[in-house]
Order: structure tokens, then C-alpha cells, then sequence
């Protein structure tokens, strides 16, 4: 049995440059709020992949500012704007000691990946994470409906 955490970055400001932009203070807020959640209900060898743009790597730092946090991360440039594909491929090459991964990324990828999965449409909000349970051995056999989704964590208003 493996947990999926599929989670949308956290509210953002305007910029130019869209991989360029930053959390706004209400995205602190959500981030820290959805992290500290995260925190008490993830083990301590959960692995964060993140989108290398500058929004969801905020929202990352916000989760693992705290001194007690346990997990690890990477951050993977593939990932900013990427479709269910792209996000399924990182599932499924991701090495399988680890029993808890969460993917930290954007819509609509994150959204229809918990659509691939557990077959339950759900369009997550800005800093939302969802939980989902796999029943399987190795990321690799993760496939289409093999996902159940448990809960979704949404930042405290």
C-alpha cells in the first residue's frame, strides 16, 4: 500500500512571467495552513516533487519552514504546467522505498491526475492537497482507477 499526495500551490500574485510568480500573503497563509495539516497526518519519510516555479517552491518552503519537518524533496522544471502524463511518469519512476510521495504542482495536471486515478472529479483550489491510497507494491503499476481518494486538506479560511 502507497499514499499519493496530489497538491495545487497555493494562492498566487500576478507576474509577467507566469513560472515567476510569487505566493500572496493569503498563499503564505494557505501554505502553512495545508502543510501543518500534512505534517501531523504524513509519515516521516514522505517525498515531496515539486515544480520548479517560484509559486509552488513557496509553497514548499512554507510546508517544510518548520525545524521538525521530516520529509525530502526534489524539484523537477518538468513539472511547471504539466499535463496527467508528465505527472503520472514521475509516479511511476519514483523509487519504491519510499511509501508516501506527494506531487506539488498545478492545474489542471493535478486536478486530472485525481481524476485518472480515483476516477472522482475534483478541481483543487489554490493550496489544496489530496489524499489518495494506492493498492499497490510499486509506484510503477499505478494505473487508472487504481486510486482511492481519502480526503482532501483545504487551507483554513
Amino acid at each position: 500500500m502507497k499514499t499519493l499526495w496530489i497538491a495545487r500551490h497555493a494562492e498566487a500574485a500576478s507576474h509577467p512571467r507566469d513560472a515567476m510568480r510569487p505566493l500572496t500573503l493569503r498563499g503564505k497563509q494557505q501554505a502553512i495552513s495545508t502543510g501543518n495539516a500534512l505534517f501531523h497526518v504524513s509519515p516521516s519519510d514522505l517525498h515531496v516533487i515539486c515544480s520548479a516555479a517560484k509559486r509552488t517552491v513557496e509553497t514548499l518552503a512554507q510546508w517544510t519552514s518548520r525545524s521538525d519537518w521530516p520529509g525530502s524533496s526534489d524539484l523537477h522544471a518538468d513539472l511547471y504546467l504539466a499535463n496527467c502524463k508528465i505527472l503520472l511518469q514521475h509516479v511511476c519512476n519514483t523509487d519504491d522505498r519510499i511509501t508516501d510521495l506527494c506531487i506539488l504542482a498545478h492545474n489542471p495536471g493535478t486536478s486530472d491526475l485525481i481524476h485518472y486515478l480515483s476516477r472522482q472529479h475534483h478541481g483543487l483550489e489554490p493550496g489544496e492537497i489530496a489524499q489518495t491510497a494506492l493498492s499497490i507494491k510499486s509506484w510503477s503499476e499505478v494505473s487508472e482507477g487504481f486510486g482511492q481518494m481519502i480526503r482532501i486538506f483545504k487551507p483554513e479560511s
